[in-house]
């Protein structure tokens, strides 16, 4: 969300998880995807205690690269559907207001924009 995101949409700045060397689902699936040279180039690059505005963009071109920009999509669609499983199965013991609460909430996690 925040690396490929708006800034205004999500209130936080696009580059802080890569700053921060988080470990997201993007940063996890592009070593999965690149070569050894690249993994290596993005070790370097995640592991630096100060990153430049160039560092970031080197790290975000090697998501793209690697073709992980949709991953939290991806990733938040299949949490979802195990989800909605879940709640489906509740429905013999919540009333319908809590179910419509309970499906709400998950239609704007996965629909929300960013």
């Amino acid at each position: 969300i925040g690396t490929f995101g708006d800034e205004k949409l999500t209130g936080k700045p696009t580059d802080g998880d890569i700053r921060e060397g988080k470990k997201t689902c993007l940063l996890i699936e592009a070593y999965d995807k690149l070569n050894e040279e690249k993994k290596n180039r993005l070790t370097q690059l995640i592991e630096k205690s100060e990153m430049t505005e160039m560092d970031v963009q080197k790290v975000k071109e090697l998501f793209i690269e690697a073709d992980v920009s949709n991953s939290g999509r991806n990733l938040a669609q299949t949490y979802y559907k195990e989800a909605k499983g879940s709640l489906d199965k509740l429905g013999s013991v919540i009333n319908q207001s809590e179910m419509e609460f309970f499906e709400d909430l998950l239609n704007f996690v996965l629909t929300r924009r960013f």
